[in-house]
Parts: C-alpha cells; structure tokens; sequence
C-alpha cells in the first residue's frame, strides 16, 4: 500500500495474492488504475480469477491461451474500455502486439510478478521471457517513473534472491526491498517410503486409502515426472474406486478448465498431475500430497509439497522413494539443459536466416524454423524440449546484448474479396451445403474482412476473435471462401528453392521420398504383426545402417528420428486428431513407437502427403524467375495459388477430402 518497490517471500498458503489484490483494488476504486499480474501457469490465473469471483468481485481478468478466442476478445475488451482493475497474464502475453494495444489504452498501477523466483537464471523455474519484464515495462513507462513493482515467490536461495534484485536495478533502475517470512509450515507432515517400479502403483493407493479421508471433497495430488505417467496413475486409481483424473501441460485448454473446476469443487478427490498442476490453485483442503517420482530439486519439492494444507489444517507430503528414479531424472534434467556450444549454435542459425531472407538484420522465425536452419547439429535435437530450449537460447543471447527479441509477429490475411456486398456472400453460402453455425462464422468472417482497412488488412487475432473461429478452423474458413467463389487468399508466402543445380529442391525431394518410403518398409519389416495400440522398440542406430545399405549412404539416427516423428504427425490437424504414430525417446539410440492406424493405413497417409508435395514443388518451381538458378533462389506465391495446384491435380482430387489439411501437411 506504500507503493514502495518490493521482493516478498511468504510460504505457500500464507496470503500472497491479498498483497496485491487489496492494493490493486484500492488503486481502482480511487484513479481507474490497471494492476498488471504477471504469473508463469494457466491454472493460477484461472483460479485467482474465479476466487474473486465468488467473493463478488468481478474486475479481475485473465488473457491466456485456455481461453476461447471470443473470451480472449471480451477479456481484452473489458481492459480496453477501463472495467478492469487487474489483468493477470503470463510473461509470453506481453510479447502479443493486441495486449500491446490494450495496455497502451490504461494507466497502469502497480506491476506484479507472481513466482517471481522464475525470473532468475538460477531458480528452479526459470523462465526466459520473465526476464522481459522489465525491458517491457521500461519502454511503457517512456521518461516517466514506473508504476511500484512487487515481486512474490513462496521459495527463493541466497543467490536467487541477488540475481532477482541486481536484475531490477540494471534493467529498470528500481531497488527492491526485501521482505522474507521465510518457507516453514508448521501443519504439513513429510515422510519418505521407499518404493519399486513393481510396487509403485500399490503403494500409492496405500497412501491414499491412508491419509485421504473417505467423505467429503477435500483432495489429493499425486505428482509425477511425466506426461504418460499421470495417465498411467490416473487410469489405475479410477479402477480402484477413485473419482481421479490426470492433468499436464499437453491436455486442450477445454479439458484443463473442466479437471481444474472438477477438483476445486470436490467431484474429482485425486489428480495425477505434472508440475504443470497447482501453482496458485485455490484448494485450501488438500490432504495429501504424494510425489510418485522425485522432483527436480529441493525447492521443486517445498513448492510443489506446500499446495497440501492451505486451509492451516493438517496435512501430509509423502514421497516414494526408488533409487531408478534418480537416473529418471537426471535424464530429464539434462534434456532441458543448454550448453554454451548450443547458444551458440542458435546464434549462428539466426545468422544464417538473416543472410538468407535478406533483411538486413531482422528474422521473423518460429522456433522450428531455428532448430532447423542449424546445420551442424551442435545443437542437441529433442522435439518435447526444443521449442523451449530455442527461447530460452535467444533469452541468453539477448542478456549478451547479441541480439534483441521484438514482439511477436502476427500474420495478416489480406484476402481480396471478389464480393461486393454482404448479400452476395450469404447467397453463395446458402447455395452450399454448410451448417448455420458455420454459415454465421463464415460471415462474419465475410463482414470482417469488408470493414478492414484496405491498406493494413486484419490480423488473425481480431479475425479469429470476430469471426467465432479458431486458427486452423480459420485457415480452413479462408480456403471455404475461395472454394465458394467469395474470396481469393492472397496471403502471402516466401519460399527457398534450389533450382538447376546438383544438390536441386527436386533431387532432395526424390531423395527424401525414397528414403521415407523404405523406412516405413523397414518399420513393417520389424513388426509386421503389430497391431493398432501395440507399441515396439526401434533401434535408431541399426535402422540407420539397414538404409545405408539400401542406397541412403547419407542417413543418420538423427535424420531417421526426424522422418519417423514426421510420419507420426500424419492425420493430426488443429483439433488433434489420431496421428499415424504415437513416438516416445526412450534413450539417445531407441524409440518407442506404438501404431495409431494399420501398416496399410500409415502407407497410404504417408504416400498421400509425398505426392502433394511434389505437386506444391512444381507450383514453386513455376513460380519461380524465368531462367533463375542456383541455390536459396526466393519464389513468392499465395496460398490460395497453392491451393489451387492441389485442388487442380487430377490424381490428388480423387484421393483428398480436405485440401487445406494437406496443404499444411505437405
């Protein structure tokens, strides 16, 4: 209430939120002032939200990506027009040019990092875009003093603490003043019971049949290391009688939103989560707290154990303990490690971007797009890891001053119309076969785009959110639009192609689609028999060499990773569908891969995906300059100009039912 900069470490259950709330409201009710929450989980947001619901108080909003697009625009909204007194997002948000926007309409109060421990590259938490923070709030506030800054977290070390404060001074000149009330609970128990993986799944149930009591809607969290264990634990507490569920950072946002309410209101007594489950939640009744696996480090542990007992009753924290586990983890801790070799690796990728697009320093890329731009794999591939490990590089080499991340870059469909009316649109539509609520989605889509500005066109934020649709369902729309005679997608795209030389796009095309063509050979080879949910063990290293002598004398373990994890994408879309695979790394040369659809099946979708695209090259290819040869040789086209391609093509149109889906795919 002071307003004087401070870094508060209170205990897990001991008020954190009221030290923000109270003033945050105050703010509001006296100037109309905006308090800005920053928090690193999805699930705090959501409960703090509707904790303060249910206490009557309505101006609290959250924008995260749990939110339907529709929600996301009211949110934004209500911060627009001044009905909000607190906007709780996550760092990644602050980066989104539309929440830019907003806060560019408000004063802003106070500014607030919730877990403010993930600012620091020594917590156990860290964060590469907390970091940002304070770069953020520097440029908002121009020459004027910041808003008072205070910064919560239930857990910090010495050094934790030095690097929170020194990182406050030097990017935003604000000294923070310490307030330590320490990490003891004096209700919670903590014991140790020594475990197997025989015996692992029966002695949590001994836990629990144990210390959870039998009425009422107190709950349970089981914590384990990873996704497919929670699944695991889950499905076996449910056969034991248990109203459990499994919660991870993989589930959609819809399914989240249901576990989180389905245990806050008692339905759900237990949830097998990972540590992507708890942080902030608004359960003062839970009993128990039991870690089927060991955590990654003590201060994990004191955070993750402090989620039992928040109503000060007593509770318990109980910790299966098995020696195999700390290899376990150990494993998963350096999957997520960066080297100094790979930061640098990723520098050099930027760099080759930047050579390629020419644009004179600035690269607009996705992480996916950096990982593959690294050539000389210095830079440790792992798909469940690298889109982290990517931001967390460009974080660190922006610490070194070698680069400077800007806002995130939202693409604009500046799709030519070839209506001239509403009414023209809607009696296209009704002339096809659609659904009226995709009819009402498709026009407002229509609507949208006749009201955007000719000169900036609409970004896929403010499309989304007016039309009703998600991002793949609006790719899909704009493709229905073209289809219906509406619209042309003149989105435009720039490609790379290498044409009329040894090492041609076209060569490496052939090369690639006999290679994956052989490969699927071999999976079928090593388990012909197996059937859909049947899982095998493939040796990376062996099929590797079986290639090489099969005429693919450039095949590595690694190539042969990446093809299968392409493969097991086939049949996904936006909405998650089956894919052709199901791909876990068991260690550096063996995967796990359990089939999703018959040998047959995965064939054909694989065989469907080549053949479009060798369609989409040969569009490229005509789009390319007359006469153009050489390697990196820039081809610009339109989506729609490749839609068209595929939609054209005699022999793909017998086999697709959704070009938009291939079109992605391919």
């Amino acid at each position: 209430m002071g307003k004087s900069p401070v870094l508060g470490i209170l205990p897990t259950g001991t008020g954190k939120s009221v030290c923000y709330q109270l003033p945050a409201l105050a703010q509001f009710h006296r100037t109309g002032a905006l308090t800005v929450v920053i928090s690193p989980l999805v699930a705090l947001m959501s409960d703090q939200v509707e904790g303060l619901k249910r206490r009557g108080i309505s101006s609290c909003v959250t924008v995260n990506g749990m939110l339907s697009l529709p929600e996301r625009h009211d949110a934004l909204d209500r911060v627009r027009l001044g009905d909000a007194s607190m906007l709780l997002i996550s760092p990644e948000q602050l980066r989104s040019p539309s929440v830019r926007s907003v806060l560019k309409q408000r004063e802003v109060g106070y500014w607030v990092l919730d877990e403010a421990h993930c600012v620091s590259k020594w917590g156990h938490d860290f964060r590469p875009d907390y970091r940002y923070v304070a770069r953020f709030i520097k440029e908002y506030s121009g020459d004027d003093q910041s808003a008072p800054l205070l910064c919560l977290t239930a857990t910090a070390k010495p050094d934790v603490i030095r690097d929170i404060t020194e990182h406050f001074r030097v990017k935003l000149g604000v000294t923070l003043q310490l307030v330590d009330g320490g990490a003891v609970r004096d209700n919670l128990s903590f014991e140790v019971v020594p475990t197997d993986r025989a015996k692992k799944l029966g002695d949590i149930v001994s836990v629990l049949d144990e210390a959870l009591p039998g009425e009422g809607r107190s709950g349970a969290i089981v914590y384990c290391a990873t996704r497919s264990a929670t699944q695991r634990v889950a499905s076996f507490l449910s056969e034991k009688g248990y109203a459990a569920a499994h919660f991870h950072a993989g589930l959609k946002p819809e399914e989240k939103r249901e576990v989180q309410a389905q245990f806050s209101n008692g339905t759900l007594r237990v949830i097998a989560a990972t540590n992507a489950f708890g942080m902030g939640i608004d359960k003062p009744d839970i009993r128990l707290v039991i870690h089927s696996d060991i955590p990654g480090s003590l201060e994990n542990y004191v955070q993750e154990a402090g989620r039992a007992g928040r109503d000060r009753n007593t509770a318990r924290c109980v910790l299966l303990f098995s020696q195999e586990d700390i290899e376990r983890q150990f494993n998963l801790s350096a999957r997520s490690r960066l080297t100094k070799r790979e930061i640098a690796a990723i520098l050099k990728s930027l760099r080759r971007l930047d050579r390629r697009t020419k644009r004179n320093g600035e690269v607009i890329a996705t992480p996916g797009e950096i990982v593959r731009e690294e050539q000389d794999n210095e830079f440790e591939r792992d798909s469940t890891t690298d889109d982290t490990r990517v931001r967390t590089a460009v974080s660190w080499l922006e610490e070194a001053i070698l680069l400077k991340r800007e806002e995130n870059r939202v693409q604009v469909f500046p799709s030519s119309l070839k209506i001239r009316t509403l009414d023209e649109a809607r009696k296209l539509i009704d002339a096809g076969k659609i659904t009226d609520g995709y009819r009402r989605n498709l026009l407002a889509l229509v609507q949208s785009l006749m009201n955007a500005p000719p000169d900036k066109g609409i970004s896929t934020d403010e499309l989304c959110g007016q039309s009703g649709l998600s991002p793949g369902g609006l790719r899909k729309a704009l493709g229905d639009l073209e289809a219906l005679g509406i619209a042309s997608n003149d989105t435009v795209i720039t490609v790379f192609v290498h044409l009329a030389v040894e090492d041609s796009s076209e060569k490496r095309f052939l090369d690639a689609s006999g290679l994956e063509a052989d490969l699927i050979g071999k999976l079928r080879e090593y388990a012909p028999d197996l059937g859909i949910s049947e899982a095998s063990t493939l040796n990376l290293k062996i099929t590797s060499q079986e290639l090489r002598d099969a005429n693919h004398p450039t095949v590595r373990p690694d190539i042969v990773e990446r093809l299968i994890r392409g493969i097991a994408r086939d049949g996904r879309n936006e909405d998650q569908g089956i894919g052709s695979l199901q791909v876990r790394k068991i260690n550096r040369e063996h995967l796990s891969l359990r089939l999703q659809r018959n040998w047959e099946g995965l064939a054909l979708t694989a065989e469907l995906r080549r053949k479009g695209a060798a369609v989409l090259l040969a569009a490229l290819t005509r789009s390319a300059p007359v006469g153009a040869r050489g390697k990196d040789i820039q081809v610009e086209t339109t989506l729609g100009t490749l839609m068209e391609a595929l939609t054209g093509d005699l022999e793909l149109g017998r086999d697709i039912t959704d070009p938009s889906k291939l079109l992605d795919r391919a």
